[in-house]
């Protein structure tokens, strides 16, 4: 189950941003702006990122709220799953290494060569 672990906590964690993405152009969503803010700044900030690089994640011509382009979405997907594996890889290692295999606070002797 361990060895599983860190891919169920990336795939949960992927769908879990996508369900609020989803879940922000609902009627539900239209009234409760700073959840709608807070899905659109886990859009846009990241992106805003990327094209003060100098790469091209967003489309000519818009003003306001301008579209992403392929490689926008490519570099957001991107972005987040390292964010996302980072995590899991994190709930893995403390997943592996509790408190029960953690030493006890008397200090261990190493074997010399």
């Amino acid at each position: 189950m361990l060895k599983r672990l860190p891919i169920l906590v990336f795939a949960g964690l992927i769908l879990f941003h996508i369900s609020l993405v989803l879940l922000m152009f609902t009627q539900w969503a239209a009234d409760a702006v700073l959840f709608t803010n807070l899905v659109s700044a886990s859009l846009y900030l990241p992106s805003l990122l990327f094209a003060k690089i100098g790469l091209p994640v967003f489309e000519k011509g818009e003003a306001l709220f301008p579209g992403f382009t392929l490689w926008g979405w490519f570099m957001l997907c991107l972005f987040w799953g390292t964010i996302y594996w980072g995590i899991a890889r994190l709930v893995n290692r403390l997943m592996r290494t509790g408190p029960s295999r953690r030493s006890s606070g008397t200090p261990q002797k190493r074997a010399v060569p």
